[in-house]
Parts: structure tokens; sequence; C-alpha cells
């Protein structure tokens, strides 16, 4: 498989998120950052929340700089994607066996896709991101799941149950089950912008508490909310 096109590496740089610009351009990550966004080009029905989300995942994951914090892993985490993860999913092109260090950057997006396929199959799969109706809620759902795993859609339901009790309505179950109801009541307690910040301020609340170096991450997806 032939590396897809290029383009000049300053425009590359201009496409990362703010806070993380300096890293990758101090890491020599733009031109991965290029192909990651080149290869979701190639992916099919892609919607503009999924786009947000992979891209804002990834900046905030560090892209290709390697992350071996685990001293049990079979190799270093890459754009977050861990060897345990990868072996758990069934990725298209992606053979069994093949440690994260090995992807192209162009197939990070395929790993994304199919990691959300598989969180939010209750739902309606990587399809749910377009469902979530604010961009910004949906990537910072989709980065809590892929911070936390399946608890960090407890996360989500706690704070959408903290907004529901200030206005007054019902709770929903804590049961880290991302499935239409929770999908309803994330959609409802975003709806206005009031809303959108309390729920954000509480699901950051809550990461902060379970990742307290994690601050600098969870306060950029609470501004993109």
């Amino acid at each position: 498989m032939q590396p897809p096109a290029t383009r000049p590496i300053d425009e590359d740089l201009m496409d990362v998120p703010a806070y993380k610009r300096g890293f990758f351009r101090d890491r020599d990550q733009a031109q991965n950052w290029r192909y990651l966004n080149q290869g979701i080009d190639r992916m099919r029905n892609t919607g503009a929340n999924e786009r947000l989300a992979i891209r804002e995942i990834v900046a905030a994951e560090g892209g290709g700089v390697p992350d071996a914090s685990d001293p049990e892993a079979k190799g270093p985490a890459i754009a977050g994607i861990t060897a345990k993860t990868l072996e758990s999913l069934k990725v298209p092109g992606v053979e069994p066996g093949t440690l994260p260090a090995d992807l192209k950057p162009w197939q990070w997006g395929d790993v994304y896709r199919a990691y959300f396929h598989r969180e939010f199959q209750k739902a309606d799969g990587y399809k749910t991101l377009e469902q979530i109706k604010h961009p910004g809620v949906s990537a910072f759902v989709a980065d809590t799941s892929f911070r936390t795993g399946q608890p960090g859609f407890a996360l989500v339901q706690q704070a959408i149950n903290t907004v529901r009790k200030e206005q007054g309505l019902p709770t929903i179950a804590e049961d880290k089950i991302f499935g239409s109801e929770t999908l309803d009541a994330v959609n409802q307690v975003s709806s206005t912008r009031a809303g959108r910040r309390a729920f954000g301020q509480e699901l950051k609340r809550l990461r902060d508490i379970a990742y307290p170096d994690d601050d600098w991450r969870t306060a950029h997806f609470l501004e993109l909310s």
C-alpha cells in the first residue's frame, strides 16, 4: 500500500488543536497528522462528529509518539491505541497479532471506528456519534469512553443525572451502557448552552477525580462542549 499524497507540513500543523500544536511540532508529528486526516478521508460514511472525535482524541493522545507507560503491555501505545485494545477489535485491513507500532497512521481512524462501533453497539454503533446533536459534546463523550473504557459511560450517566436532578427530571440508569436512554438523555441535557456547560463541567469534575493528571485534557474537551 502506497502512502497517501503529501501536502505542506506547515499546513498540517495548523490542523492540530492549538493546545497540542507545539507538542506535535517538537516531536515531528505533522506528517503522522497528515496521514491520519487522509486516512479518515478514505473511510466511508464518516460524519463530522466522528471526524472531530477521532482528531481530538488522537491529538490528546500525542499522535504517533510512543507511550510505554504500562510496563506489562506487549509494546508501547500509539495514538492511544494499546496492544490489548487492538487485539480485542476486528479492524478491516489489520491482521491479528498486529501491534500498535506496526499500524500506519492512516489506519488509526479505522481502529477508532471499530472501537466506537463496539462500545456504542447498544445505540447505533459508531453512528451514535452523529446522533449526539452537539459536536463538542459528542467528542467529549467519545473521549471519555476511549480514555476510561466502559466505566466512562458511568461517568457520562452520572454527569447527566446531576444536571437532570437540577432540572427536576428523573434520573437514568447508571449501568455503564450507552443505549437509547443515555443518548436521549445526553441530547436533552445538552440542548441549551447552559445545559451543555453544566454537563461538561460535571463530566470534567468526575474525570478529574479518576484521572487527576488529565485536567488539561478535560479542560480542552469542556471548551469544545
